[in-house]
């Protein structure tokens, strides 16, 4: 163990630590109204951090020193026999639901090579770990949260410790993300199946109970029953500047899906939501304006479980590289979605389908993809320092959408995109 005060103390940017405290501390995790957590640290007990966690509170650290030397660590690699095995997974816990759900590919895919024997847990926030009730492949179906105590390393046998995949990376020919993620258990990506790369979500009784009741109250608003007439999703929200496209755009789109069947707009609000062509608050009164029945606003208004419940009945999903995408994945609901810095390939290029369904206006910027993640790389973008929003997604039109949608309709020969649906009409949801 080393000093934080001394000056062999070098916290960089990734990896974890095993750190003590000289005092009770309340460590805050403020990510969103729905991630909010507080946790009681104990001065006497070792927790594990992430390096860039534990940056606004090193005054009360005690000792510190590099997991990656620590006794109780068995890092998690392939060749290993995981039947019956008792294994711990964390994911950087910053990182958003897009992050979490990569990860249940690989986690299907050791239950698939141990015969389901696996006793897997998974350390998340409270809020974002939602995502994960349900899933089999974890031990109770579902995710623990609060801090790790290191002390309980010696009660599993692995350890997967996911701190990066290839966030930070501006590589023009990046892995897909899953790939990366096979490759950091030490395993050649190309010998496994397609189907290990891809998310994978589950519902329960309780989030359909929760999605009759939004229909409902739906019902009691609008007089519009959203499980005849099916409905579209739209996602226009991002939490990041560089994935967030053009607010006037989605207006159009939304305005043009509602001729033809309800739409759910859907989002969370934090407080670092970027403004584009107009701010959040400017987007909601101008939607609020259209002044169509068929355009339920629920932006910040749904949890995380009924959003998903949502999303897995939807006609189609309209959205950004961002959670909604995957969730659809993940329940196979169509999803047309537009993207910017990121080559589609890096996330969903192993599911055929949705990479037809993506819209990538990449001959927009002579340097697409960049895969820049900490701001706009101003040196590249066309518009310098004026850049508001992605090249590739600033050239994105409403047409590109719908046609997309036209391309998701033409599989259901019962409506025809040339006139509204009727209130009556039932369209079976694929």
């Amino acid at each position: 163990m080393t000093n934080p005060n001394s000056q062999s103390l070098s916290l960089q940017n990734t990896g974890s630590r095993i750190v003590t405290f000289n005092k009770p501390v309340a460590f805050s995790r403020h990510l969103g109204e729905s991630d909010d957590e507080v946790w009681a640290l104990n001065p006497g007990k070792r927790y594990v951090f992430t390096a860039q966690s534990l940056t606004h509170i090193m005054e009360h650290v005690e000792t510190c020193s590099d997991l990656g030397s620590a006794p109780n660590l068995r890092p998690l690699q392939g060749g290993q026999n995981l039947s019956n095995a008792r294994i711990l997974v964390e994911r950087y816990r910053d990182r958003g639901i897009g992050d979490l759900l990569f990860t249940t590919g690989p986690l299907a895919y050791m239950q698939h090579v141990c015969g389901h024997s696996a006793r897997i847990h998974y350390y998340a926030l409270s809020g974002r770990g939602q995502v994960f009730y349900g899933n089999p492949d974890l031990h109770n179906e579902t995710a623990l949260v609060g801090p790790l105590d290191y002390d309980s390393f010696q009660n599993y046998d692995f350890h997967w410790l996911i701190d990066t995949v290839s966030e930070y990376s501006e590589e023009p020919d990046q892995l897909n993300v899953y790939d990366a993620l096979f490759a950091k258990l030490g395993l050649d990506h190309t010998k496994i199946e397609d189907r290990f790369k891809r998310p994978y979500a589950y519902l329960k009784k309780d989030d359909f109970d929760a999605f009759d009741a939004l229909c409902f109250l739906i019902w009691q608003d609008r007089e519009m029953d959203l499980r005849r007439s099916g409905y579209y999703v739209v996602a226009p929200l991002s939490h990041s500047s560089l994935r967030t496209s053009s607010y006037r755009m989605w207006l159009e789109v939304i305005s043009s899906l509602a001729d033809y069947r309800p739409v759910i707009v859907l989002g969370q609000i934090t407080d670092r939501m970027p403004t584009t062509d107009m701010t959040v608050a400017e987007f909601r009164y101008a939607l609020a304006s259209l002044k169509k029945t068929g355009v339920v606003d629920l932006i910040g208004e749904t949890p995380l479980r009924t959003m998903m419940a949502v999303i897995s009945k939807a006609t189609a999903v309209l959205c950004l590289d961002s959670a909604p995408l995957y969730l659809a994945q993940a329940f196979r609901t169509p999803a047309v979605s537009i993207w910017g810095p990121h080559n589609p390939a890096v996330r969903i290029g192993y599911d055929q389908d949705y990479m037809d369904l993506a819209i990538w206006q990449h001959q927009a910027c002579h340097f697409a993809p960049c895969y820049a993640f900490s701001g706009f790389p101003v040196k590249k973008c066309p518009l310098g320092v004026q850049q508001r929003t992605c090249e590739v997604m600033r050239t994105v039109t409403p047409d590109m959408m719908m046609d997309k949608i036209a391309q998701i309709e033409n599989r259901r020969p019962t409506l025809n995109l040339g006139k509204p649906v009727s209130p009556t009409d039932s369209i079976a949801h694929a």
